[in-house]
């Protein structure tokens, strides 16, 4: 039975999600179609400038995403914490960019319309509007849409481009947070597209490293180090991005650790049960649905929503520390 949104996300607080969307039929609209021959990879480009876009407009935090063949992967957080910082002024200039009157194919208009951002300021329910400011489900059909237009225009036809409604599953704690992160990361290794990490280049792993080679911070991703309040992870982006590369090497060889001595710090300060940390990042989230973390958190937050039980609960024992 489908579930609500309103289950899923809690739109007035801050929540990380991971979040999956897949080509209608799950062909691959955005690589190579085996059907036609047609390289159709360009379109990947069209998926990152959107989330680029709307990360200058938005208040939704973009931690990982990766752009595969027939499907796109993001883990996100949104931040209504920061929408209510925001002036009716700004608010509205946001605004006037996310609708500017017309359809958007390639990204966001960079300057608001004046007059649309006066008709943002003048309506009685901008309280109400800006919330959408920081809303998942806005984020998500804004350039789903766009794409999808943008393709059925090049190829001079009609039709649905993605398989239906985005697949949610909310991140309780760090260790789902991290194993979501590398797991998408990862995503090119896991599919054979590619040997090393930083060659898929539509991910948020290539984007990180190149711009790590620079010794400059991301535009518009989340940094990853929490260090000022603005990350995710109590870890540097170095070390990130070292202990993925470290994990992708034995997932190329097929090993599984099995030995506690391997487990970084980072990794253990997180919870995770010591034979299970470097299976985790590829197994932690096919083991869980709606929502990811350990067995107490499932449970206080089942009680919070009238359940008496909650999908995941024997995964996270697995995988936690008892």
């Amino acid at each position: 039975m489908t579930v609500p949104r309103f289950e899923q996300i809690n739109e007035d607080e801050v929540g990380v999600y991971l979040l999956t969307n897949r080509c209608v039929r799950r062909a691959y609209l955005l690589g190579n179609d085996y059907k036609s021959g047609d390289l159709l990879d360009y379109r990947r480009d069209w998926v990152v400038k959107w989330l680029e876009s709307l990360a200058s407009v938005m208040m939704i935090d973009i931690l990982a995403f990766a752009v595969m063949d027939n499907h796109a992967h993001e883990v996100v957080r949104n931040r209504p914490d920061l929408v209510q910082q925001l002036s009716d002024e700004e608010a509205a200039e946001r605004l006037a960019r996310l609708y500017p009157g017309f359809r958007c194919s390639e990204k966001l208009p960079e300057i608001a319309d004046p007059k649309i951002k006066q008709r943002f300021l003048d309506s009685p329910n901008l309280g109400k509007l800006k919330r959408r400011l920081s809303s998942i489900s806005v984020f998500m059909a804004k350039w789903q849409e766009a794409i999808s237009h943008r393709a059925n225009r090049y190829e001079g036809c009609t039709g649905r481009f993605w398989e239906g409604r985005f697949h949610c599953t909310k991140l309780l704690d760090s260790l789902a947070v991290f194993a979501a992160s590398v797991y998408v990361d990862l995503n090119p290794i896991r599919a054979g597209m590619v040997r090393k990490p930083e060659d898929a280049k539509h991910t948020s792993f290539a984007e990180r490293v190149s711009f790590l080679q620079k010794s400059a911070a991301h535009p518009w991703l989340a940094p990853i180090s929490n260090c000022d309040g603005r990350g995710f992870l109590d870890i540097s982006d170095q070390e990130y991005l070292d202990l993925a590369e470290q994990m992708a090497r034995k997932k190329r060889r097929g090993k599984r650790s099995r030995v506690s001595d391997d487990i970084p710090p980072f990794v253990t300060r997180l919870g995770l049960a010591p034979t299970r940390w470097c299976d985790a990042v590829f197994e932690y989230v096919s083991k869980f649905k709606l929502r990811a973390g350990s067995p107490a958190l499932l449970i206080e937050d089942a009680s919070r929503r009238g359940k008496q039980w909650t999908h995941g609960i024997s995964a996270a024992r697995m995988f936690y520390e008892s």
